[in-house]
């Protein structure tokens, strides 16, 4: 099976803060650079068309959706990490207002979680459960719109990277993963960041 991750295009006023699941816009640039990546995705063909059902997301999975005349599978599970009470502030102000909890969180990312929200190997179990669902598929190629840090939790159990090294893979908006699962293995086969002209230089939303 051919599994493509592609990670959402550019959204508003992300920079500087700590944005996980909440639901913001696409930027102008985002959403003009939808059509662009239709254009490339269409060839692949995938017989299953998953995203996160946060917006970000959808809005080019269902233009891919149309062009392909496929139903998207919207799929919570997809969803970026969750910050809970931090999420949209700003990471300046977390610093200076949440000093001690934030110095603890930087410095074990993989197992703590912000206040009501998840830890980044929380993140990677849920992701773990869909690429396990998606092993038993019979679909020979499936397309996921998803988020940065759900790309870098499937990538890190697909080929072992330790999580705390998951972000050594930079990320640009519209960057594209291609997995395959043969003989009871992933594998990576390629990652293409520079599928947009204007590529994202923010690797994540974590300010790490």
């Amino acid at each position: 099976m051919k599994l493509f991750l592609i990670r959402h295009t550019e959204v508003e006023h992300a920079s500087g803060r700590c944005i996980g699941q909440s639901d913001i816009s696409l930027s102008e640039k985002g959403k003009q650079d939808i059509m662009v990546l239709v254009e490339h995705l269409k060839p692949l063909v995938p017989q299953r068309l998953i995203s996160s059902d946060l917006s970000r997301c959808l809005m080019l999975a269902e233009r891919l959706g149309e062009a392909l005349s496929m139903t998207v599978e919207a799929k919570s599970a997809w969803r970026e990490v969750h910050f809970g009470a931090w999420e949209n502030q700003s990471w300046d102000d977390l610093r200076a207002k949440d000093t001690e909890r934030f110095d603890v969180w930087m410095k074990d990312f993989v197992r703590i979680a912000p206040p009501e929200g998840e830890s980044f190997l929380k993140l990677q179990s849920r992701i773990v459960a869909e690429l396990n669902a998606l092993e038993k598929s019979s679909a020979e190629t499936v397309l996921v719109v998803t988020h940065a840090g759900a790309i870098r939790a499937a990538l890190s159990s697909a080929i072992g990277l330790p999580l705390e090294r998951a972000f050594s893979i930079h990320l640009n908006y519209g960057a594209l993963v291609h997995l395959n699962f043969k003989s009871g293995m992933w594998t990576l086969e390629n990652l293409n960041n520079i599928l947009l002209s204007s590529p994202c230089d923010q690797p994540t939303t974590y300010s790490r």
